[in-house]
């Protein structure tokens, strides 16, 4: 038996300023999650709280969400036990 993801849509919307080439505009949309993550892939930079729990723990965050959008896991360089400790002055 195959798992069924409960949740794999999510809604977003957002609003537009005054001048924008969408003035004062709304919008609420749904994406299922593969739409989002090729969406999330033409980002430049990793979106706020991307892979939390990983990027905690990379030597660089961007460099690896860059590897992400390549090659669909999250990689690049961790810190070690003592850069942790030094990072979090402990």
């Amino acid at each position: 038996m195959d798992f069924v993801y409960l949740n794999n849509y999510q809604n977003f919307s957002c609003s537009f300023g005054y001048g924008s080439i969408f003035d004062q505009d709304c919008w609420e949309f749904t994406l299922c999650e593969d739409c989002l993550i090729e969406l999330i892939k033409c980002f430049k930079f990793a979106p706020d709280g991307f892979k939390r729990e990983q990027s905690m723990f990379s030597k660089d965050p961007e460099k690896s969400f860059k590897i992400w959008c390549e090659t669909g896991e999250y990689g690049g360089e961790f810190m070690t036990q003592e850069e942790l400790n030094k990072y979090y002055n402990i």
